[in-house]
């Protein structure tokens, strides 16, 4: 891994796609699966009964997952960039791993079952928001500049295909929620195993060697005004994409209720919004 990113081989880009769009196949369906099972585990640890307090603490669930995943997005870029892409990687897979296995054995008999899933919800956030933003910064760096947009493509298509195959999986079979979530963690650690064999980048390789490159320095996205201009115009960019997967799609059964339409199924929605999003980012990103 020494080369120019312009000399890998063509052996070497299709390993190191493999591995990241594996990565974050299995990062996003662990995002998604505390959304697909958030009802039954509610109703199964006793938490609560009414429809109301179902959402209310589905609500208290998604918030402290996406709280983890907006301060992990910010600590791990900065990590990333001063420690290195891989060490990161791996530290935070681990991390989401082990949280989103332990999820997975709460039980009644658990004191403070609420603050607990939180706190497992939080943890695995926090380890998740590290994957997809390093992976793509992996395939950015070592793809040569003609492919880097096939390349994220790919790894993205992935990180949603795999949302809609694990709520496929919870539609489709009969297994608990407690068990998927035992099923992510080991996933995840699986992955681990997996992602041993990349290598940090030559890019990066080559700025530990250049004393005057900057390196996670987060306030100079805001000291130069193209570069904030640019930021700011990806952030709104994905906010109607965050907000639809946040809210219509994660809540569909309330969203259901509301409109009185019956029978809405969070798997199914989830599924097929999934599905739908996977075909669109081939074609879409193909295309341009």
């Amino acid at each position: 891994m020494g080369k120019n990113p312009e000399q890998l081989s063509r052996f070497s880009l299709i390993m190191i796609l493999v591995v990241t769009s594996l990565g974050y196949f299995v990062d996003a369906a662990d995002i998604a699966l505390a959304s697909i099972v958030r009802v039954d585990a509610i109703k199964s640890l006793g938490l609560a009964t009414t429809p109301e307090e179902i959402k209310r603490i589905g609500i208290l669930f998604e918030n402290w997952q996406s709280w983890g995943i907006l301060a992990g997005c910010f600590i791990w870029g900065i990590f990333a960039d001063k420690m290195g892409r891989i060490k990161i990687l791996y530290f935070t897979i681990a991390l989401y791993s082990v949280a989103t296995l332990l999820n997975g054995f709460i039980t009644t008999s658990w004191n403070n079952i609420t603050e607990w899933y939180c706190f497992f919800r939080f943890m695995s956030g926090f380890g998740l928001a590290a994957e997809f933003g390093i992976a793509i910064t992996i395939i950015t760096e070592v793809f040569p500049k003609e492919k880097r947009g096939l390349g994220t493509m790919i790894v993205a298509a992935f990180g949603i295909l795999g949302i809609g195959v694990v709520a496929a999986i919870s539609l489709y079979t009969t297994h608990s929620w407690d068990f998927l979530f035992k099923v992510g963690g080991i996933a995840g650690l699986i992955l681990l195993v997996i992602r041993i064999g990349v290598h940090e980048t030559p890019l990066f390789k080559s700025m530990l060697q250049t004393k005057d490159v900057p390196r996670g320095q987060f306030f100079t996205l805001f000291t130069d005004y193209s570069r904030f201009k640019r930021l700011s115009i990806a952030v709104l960019i994905g906010i109607p994409t965050f907000f639809v997967i946040g809210l219509p799609i994660k809540f569909a059964l309330n969203f259901g209720e509301a409109f009185n339409i019956p029978d809405v199924s969070i798997p199914m929605t989830i599924m097929i919004c999934q599905l739908a999003m996977t075909i669109s980012d081939f074609i879409c990103n193909w295309l341009s």
